[in-house]
């Protein structure tokens, strides 16, 4: 009965708010109708009056609110990836967004999570954002998993549609979120602010070859939480976590060559990209010296 009810007068609400209907797909799963309602919402929303979510700055009134919402949801652009699927639009909004550069060993971890502890942002990595899309089976996870299934390399546009979908959720829009290593490569710079996505503050962990040689021997991983120690500098409190320690394949000789070597190929580009938002900071000292001075820049930034 429900069902009649609707499709009977369905096609007379339609008709009568033909000017300022937006339909959505709702058969993909509901994060994913979620993430483009919340889309359209506040497309609408920040058209208004010119503040962006995520900002820290005052939010309007709800006076201004009412207005938004006579005026009716317009229709967002649509944007089709080169893969054949829906992709995110380009990144709506501004949000306190630090990214952390740095080379293998330099610390971006434990300082992601200290300013996680400290801050109350969003520790964000790319690795972690595309296993979570390829766990969830996401349109774009999906897509994901053909490359990985093949061993190919999956491609910067679709890392990059990922990576602004994940921005675009609710918790990254209160909280800001810090970027761990990414982007790798000027390209993927280039494509970031292509699509407006734009860091309040690029910081980049400075360490010496010999620094981080000599953290990389010591560095292990406990395979059941996916937590990284430091043997000497960050051991594990526990017996029972020491001894369930391995190795990280990219930490032998050869993989660490190949990645201290890419680091250094695309730095300079990155680095230069961001100019304007860049703050150096020593990290060859200890990670209780580093986070005092990092966590300085990040709340400086979000306080704003």
């Amino acid at each position: 009965a429900r069902i009649d009810t609707y499709r009977k007068n369905y096609p007379d609400i339609v008709d009568h708010y033909a000017e300022k209907l937006t339909k959505v797909d709702g058969n993909s799963t509901p994060a994913d109708v979620s993430t483009k309602i919340v889309r359209l919402f506040r497309s609408a929303m920040t058209s208004s009056n010119g503040n962006r979510p995520g900002s820290r700055r005052p939010g309007m009134g709800g006076d201004m609110a009412l207005e938004t919402l006579k005026g009716g949801l317009p229709s967002p652009p649509t944007k089709i990836s080169s893969h054949g699927v829906p992709a995110p639009l380009d990144f709506i909004g501004e949000v306190n967004l630090i990214i952390l550069e740095g080379p293998p060993a330099a610390g971006k971890g434990t300082q992601c999570d200290a300013i996680k502890e400290q801050m109350g942002c969003v520790h964000l990595s790319t690795g972690e954002i595309l296993r979570e899309n390829v766990n969830r089976a996401t349109e774009l996870g999906k897509k994901v998993f053909e490359f990985l299934e093949r061993g190919e390399l999956v491609p910067d546009d679709l890392v990059i549609d990922i990576v602004i979908a994940r921005l675009m959720e609710s918790d990254v829009e209160e909280s800001g979120c810090i970027l761990d290593g990414f982007p790798r490569t000027l390209a993927q710079a280039q494509a970031l602010s292509r699509s407006n996505v734009n860091p309040t503050r690029v910081i980049m962990l400075e360490v010496t070859d010999e620094t981080t040689a000599a953290r990389i021997v010591g560095r292990r991983l406990d395979p059941l939480t996916g937590t990284t120690y430091n043997l000497d500098h960050l051991p594990p409190q526990s017996d029972e976590v020491r001894g369930r320690l391995v190795q990280r394949k990219d930490d032998l000789a050869d993989a660490q060559r190949v990645r201290m070597a890419n680091y250094k190929e695309n730095i300079s580009a990155i680095a230069d990209h961001y100019r304007d938002k860049l703050v150096r900071i020593d990290g060859n000292r200890s990670p209780s010296e580093v986070t005092q001075d990092v966590v300085e820049v990040v709340r400086r930034d979000m306080e704003a």
